[in-house]
Parts: C-alpha cells; sequence; structure tokens
C-alpha cells in the first residue's frame, strides 16, 4: 500500500496556517470565500462610445473578488450571464453565447457585439452577471454586477 501524501496545494494551506507563510493570496481569499466574501467585479462597469450604424464589440472581464479585492483564483465554477439592449434597431449577443459558463481560475471575458444597425444616443447594451441558478458559489449568493454601454453624441 503507498503513503498517502498531502497534495502540494494542501500542503501549502497546512503552512499558511501553521506558519503563516505558503502562497497568501489563494487562501485568504480562499478562506474569505468559505465565509461568503465574493464580489464580482466587472471592468469596464460603463463604457460611452458615440452613436454608430457599424458593427461594435466590447471586451469585458469579469472577476470574482473578495471584498478587500483578492481574486478567488481557487474558483472554476459556473456563473450566469445576460444581455439586454435598449436599441430600437440594433441588437446585442455575447460572444461566447453560452449563458452559464465556467469561470478559470475566478475570472471570465466575453464580448459583448453590436450588430451593424442605428445604435442611436442614449441606448443601452447591458451585461448582467449573476450567480448560478442553483447553489450560488460554494453556498452562498453573489449580488448582480452589470456592464453598462450607453451610446451617447
Amino acid at each position: 500500500m503507498a503513503d498517502i501524501t498531502l497534495g502540494t496545494g494542501a500542503e501549502d494551506l497546512r503552512s499558511y496556517i501553521l506558519n503563516g507563510d505558503g502562497n497568501h493570496d489563494i487562501w485568504k481569499a480562499f478562506i474569505k470565500g468559505l465565509q461568503g466574501d465574493f464580489v464580482f467585479d466587472v471592468s469596464p462597469a460603463t463604457t460611452a462610445p458615440t452613436p454608430t450604424t457599424e458593427a461594435w464589440g466590447q471586451e469585458v472581464t469579469i472577476t470574482l473578488k473578495s471584498n478587500n479585492g483578492e481574486v478567488h483564483t481557487w474558483y472554476n465554477g459556473p456563473i450566469k450571464l445576460a444581455i439586454a439592449n435598449t436599441s430600437t434597431a440594433g441588437t446585442a449577443t455575447i460572444d461566447p453565447s453560452d449563458t452559464t459558463p465556467n469561470m478559470e481560475n475566478g475570472v471570465y471575458t466575453v464580448t459583448i457585439a453590436g450588430d451593424a444597425a442605428s445604435w442611436l444616443n442614449s441606448e443601452t447594451a447591458t451585461l448582467t452577471v449573476s450567480d448560478p441558478d442553483t447553489t450560488g458559489i460554494g453556498g452562498w449568493a453573489v449580488a448582480d454586477a452589470t456592464c453598462v454601454i450607453t451610446f451617447t453624441a
């Protein structure tokens, strides 16, 4: 029978708890996550492009953080995305189109895209990020976050 050994992650956690060393950022965020300390950070949160009739796109980075800004790099799980717009002629979509994608290392990147149509002054496209419907994240509800694109003349 082979000996049971601690994996590098478990040994790093043991060292962090006992000695205060190891990978502090990962474990501080992980321990905060166990307590429900989750915030979605969406960047950019807002943009204000000029009205257009051309197709357009805006890359958005979604990061799961603690309230103090530590990234939950240990999280490789689902989030929920929704896209809506107020354009009378245009339609906004997301690429990739999956509305329940998985974050990788606490980060997910998506592009909001608008078709070639009249995107007029004050019209918006809004991406909403939510926790998964069934269990939240780690059993905790996370407040929604948005990226709002407002066309501004």
